[in-house]
């Protein structure tokens, strides 16, 4: 990933060119998320309250073993080249496959993917080959020099780009668990704007043994057993990568669209690094500020797709936001009980789960967010779902967007 910046002057008012602003649809989704390899296992296990976590853990020097969602290497290489395979890591790996598993819903021709644009989210990057090339240097004075090219963020885009044939414009966003929001605005903004017709926004993160020991010291923040949003079990992660591609309308295709994304609410405080003010007024404007930019009010909202993780520092912070917000009369879901966290890949997997919700008429896991409430919400409304997306980082970060599936 290169740039260049060309600065011109401008000639006179016949050059200024105004802004394009073109309707953006999401055509097609895929998702790799712990031990579920497809959409369709990931939503399976959602709607059964099946967690896709637990049958791996991360073992800790003093602090013992922490459950995770790990993807098996056999579900992250499905569909890639083995010759390819040796030049990918853990992270490349899960990138190249659920694109691949995209591409086999929405198929591009040759012509489409010359133009397609990829955008990459990541929460932590490839923290299992840093780590890695890292403990060369330190332990033996020398560093891998097959795990150097993949310890920088964009390593992962360009192997899917490489992989997949896609030459349109790239960026890679990494930001922690809000990663995903930017990287669908960007994406959205690309197509909206006439820069390309259609972009694919990937996210993949993992849940490695670097990430873990790095929290490891902090008492009771990662989950001995557990994700219970709302809780306080305990943070538990999960590896998982998800692709969503979003288009232009092409009135000439009777090509269905799955949803669209009708706003974004960005919002910030001075909560200051590795902390989280308890004052919910920042995340309850991204909230609001996503419902005003759909032109549409908090009644609207028929779903909330938390991003409760089981910290009761973010969980009670979302849980008063949202009720600042005026939607505490809206049902909210919390599928981080059955995926665990997955960092960037949260937000992108809200959006799938937004299309299942609609397709199966219910809304899972909203019992997490009060005692007195059901497993799952039956949902009425006849008209297009709409569903709230919200996603937070330590810091005083958060994000919001607004999907609506027809």
């Amino acid at each position: 990933n290169n740039s260049t910046l060309v600065f011109r002057k401008a000639a006179g008012p016949d050059s200024k060119r105004g802004p394009v602003s073109r309707e953006v649809r999401v055509t097609a989704v895929a998702a790799i998320v712990g031990s579920a390899p497809t959409s369709e296992d990931a939503a399976e296990a959602l709607f059964a309250d099946r967690a896709v976590y637990g049958d791996t853990s991360v073992s800790i020097d003093e602090f013992g073993p922490f459950p995770v969602g790990e993807v098996p290497e056999a579900i992250q290489k499905v569909g890639i080249n083995p010759t390819a395979l040796r030049r990918l890591d853990a992270l490349s790996k899960r990138s190249a496959s659920v694109v691949g598993q995209l591409l086999k819903e929405r198929g591009l021709s040759r012509q489409e993917t010359q133009s397609t644009g990829l955008i990459f989210a990541t929460g932590s990057g490839p923290m299992s080959t840093v780590e890695s090339f890292q403990r060369g240097l330190i332990t033996e004075g020398m560093g891998n020099t097959r795990l150097f090219p993949n310890t920088v963020m964009n390593a992962s885009a360009g192997h899917v780009a490489l992989l997949h044939g896609l030459k349109g414009p790239t960026a890679t966003f990494c930001a922690g668990s809000t990663s995903g929001v930017s990287a669908l605005h960007f994406g959205q903004r690309l197509v909206s704007s006439g820069s390309c017709d259609r972009v694919i926004v990937l996210s993949a993160d993992e849940a490695s043994m670097a990430l873990l020991a790095g929290y490891a010291r902090i008492p009771g923040y990662l989950s001995k057993g557990v994700s219970t949003p709302f809780g306080n079990s305990g943070r538990l992660y999960s590896g998982g990568a998800s692709a969503i591609l979003l288009e232009a309308p092409d009135p000439a295709s009777e090509r269905e669209s799955k949803g669209r994304i009708l706003g974004f609410g960005f919002a910030g405080d001075d909560s200051g690094c590795a902390n989280v003010k308890q004052d919910s007024s920042a995340w309850a404007r991204a909230m609001t500020e996503a419902i005003r930019t759909a032109a549409l009010n908090p009644e609207d909202v028929d779903v909330i797709v938390a991003a409760a993780i089981g910290r009761r520092q973010i969980d009670d912070l979302e849980r008063k936001a949202i009720h600042a917000a005026g939607l505490g009369h809206v049902p909210v879901s919390a599928p981080k009980a059955v995926f665990g966290d997955t960092q960037s890949t949260a937000p992108l997997l809200g959006i799938q789960q937004a299309v299942w919700m609609k397709a199966r008429r219910e809304a899972p896991a909203t019992q997490y967010f009060g005692t007195d409430r059901p497993s799952s919400t039956t949902l009425t409304a006849k008209g297009p779902l709409r569903v709230l997306i919200n996603s937070m980082e330590v810091g005083g970060n958060y994000q919001s967007l607004l999907m609506e599936v027809p």
